[in-house]
């Protein structure tokens, strides 16, 4: 029960603490590659789609604090992670190994989504990789 405005009916669950800590570590990493990769690497494209993405996250984890409803905040991390993914393979991401961060993307899918979904997961990963390599060899990009 309530005992002043300052506190506040915060839903809690297992699922989200552990929507919540995944939240702080994406926003965290992602956070600090959009820095590396505008100060380091000056990749400017991977660097505003980092930064963007760490934005989305706090908006999410917003959202999971007013509604308390993990499934969603999961899914919309493993979407911006897949989105991160594929861009981070099409672009070469760090000194070229962009074709890495596909393989260990996998692990986050496997124990983040329900069972039933990590396959779809892994199969959405499959085919952004596979169009942008479709589109690298009808030159649209250069991978």
């Amino acid at each position: 029960m309530p005992t002043g405005p300052a506190e506040k009916n915060i839903p809690t669950s297992p699922g989200v603490s552990i929507a919540s800590a995944y939240s702080a570590v994406a926003f965290i990493s992602v956070f600090s590659f959009g820095l590396i990769y505008y100060f380091l690497e000056v990749n400017i494209f991977m660097s505003l789609v980092l930064l963007s993405v760490s934005v989305l996250l706090v908006i999410n984890y917003a959202v999971l604090r007013r509604t308390g409803n993990y499934e969603r905040t999961v899914n919309v991390i493993l979407l911006l992670g897949l989105v991160v993914m594929v861009l981070l393979f099409a672009t070469g991401g760090w000194q070229n190994t962009g074709y890495l961060w596909p393989l260990a993307f996998l692990p986050f899918v496997i124990l983040l989504s329900k069972r039933k979904n990590a396959n779809y997961w892994a199969f959405a990963l499959f085919a952004g990789c596979l169009a942008a390599v479709g589109l690298g060899s009808l030159h649209i990009i250069h991978i």
